[in-house]
């Protein structure tokens, strides 16, 4: 009897088994019907640009990061826009988008409110159906005006100013970055130089650990909290009142990276938290010093102060000087266990 009952249990996990294969079978099956009936579709769109120049969304798409269209590519206003006029021999002379209506509850959106397109679906679009036309340059993506400063250095570590307009650390583009210059002017560095990050927008003070003993002391200090991070950013409108603290839950704006969002949906502990005060001092415009007390290590040094601040409805100043700058201090530099070893 118990024999029977294995060999009948057998039975069934076998068929069992040959069902699952099956439906994995046709789930992969619809899978690839499915992704080749997107490219096909893809390469059906077909975009115009200023020089006559045609390419479908597929080719468009192949040298960013993610290789394909996202879904909703090319559905937006300003690509519609643009190959209507094409096609019809016109000229664009301008165009602008803006916000009409409530915000939706995933991103903070203001009725009137002008705003670039998403990098994620029009950025490389936009770039194929712009060629030909003399347009200004990104603000985001222009170049620095100037070239990072050296603020202190020993043996151990060094303390560098990054202009506004660069990046911390190499990006998708060539543009340069901080840790570049620090490579090609430390390269005889055993650390990985890189401690924390700053966003490109924001001016302010980056630590670079010169050995590996460094490094990893300062990011000791960085994971116990023991670093104080403190920005200033200038901001449009008059500041009431004086001084507070600001608590909103943030995340990474998946359409817009490297900015991001106020999301209600997060759960408390998500929140950034801003201690904030405006000093007594004349000024057409209100610096706003942040401090930021409870910064995770594991999220980089890159400032939400300006998503926290546009959720007030006191927008940063965006114009040739950095809207936001930072600054860091540290409990012990250089590590200990290198002081002493200097000294024998």
């Amino acid at each position: 009897m118990k024999q029977s009952w294995k060999n009948r249990l057998a039975s069934l996990h076998a068929q069992r088994t040959s069902i699952a294969e099956r439906i994995e079978s046709l789930r992969c099956e619809r899978k690839a019907r499915s992704a080749a009936l997107q490219a096909k579709l893809f390469r059906k769109f077909r975009l115009l640009n200023a020089l006559g120049e045609i390419r479908d969304l597929a080719e468009i798409f192949a040298p960013t990061p993610q290789g394909t269209p996202p879904a909703g590519a090319g559905e937006c206003a300003a690509p519609k826009l643009l190959q209507y006029a094409f096609e019809h021999r016109l000229t664009p002379l301008a165009i602008a988008e803006f916000w009409w209506g409530a915000s939706p509850k995933g991103e903070i959106r203001r009725h009137g409110h002008y705003y670039p397109a998403c990098r994620g679906k029009c950025g490389p679009i936009l770039a194929h159906m712009l060629r030909g036309l003399d347009v200004e340059p990104e603000p985001d993506r222009a170049c620095p005006q100037s070239a990072p400063e050296l603020l202190y250095e020993d043996r151990w570590i060094a303390a560098v100013f990054k202009p506004a307009g660069m990046l911390s650390v190499p990006g998708k583009s060539e543009a340069p970055s901080v840790l570049d210059w620090a490579r090609e002017r430390y390269p005889a560095a055993t650390g990985p130089l890189v401690v924390h990050r700053l966003d490109m927008d924001t001016s302010g003070v980056l630590l670079r650990a010169l050995t590996k003993e460094a490094h990893q002391d300062l990011q000791a200090q960085f994971k116990h909290r023991t670093v104080r991070k403190r920005y200033i950013a200038l901001l449009e409108g008059r500041i009431t009142p004086p001084k507070g603290r600001i608590e909103l839950p943030l995340r990474p704006d998946l359409h817009d990276r490297p900015r991001q969002a106020v999301d209600p949906a997060r759960k408390a502990g998500d929140h950034g938290v801003r201690s904030v005060g405006i000093p007594e001092r004349p000024h057409p415009h209100r610096l706003l010093p942040a401090d930021r007390p409870h910064a995770p290590v594991a999220r980089p040094c890159s400032p939400s102060s300006r998503a926290q601040c546009s959720d007030r409805g006191r927008p940063t100043v965006r114009n040739s000087r950095p809207a936001v700058a930072s600054a860091c201090r540290t409990d012990r530099i250089p590590p200990s266990g290198d002081r002493r070893s200097d000294s024998d």
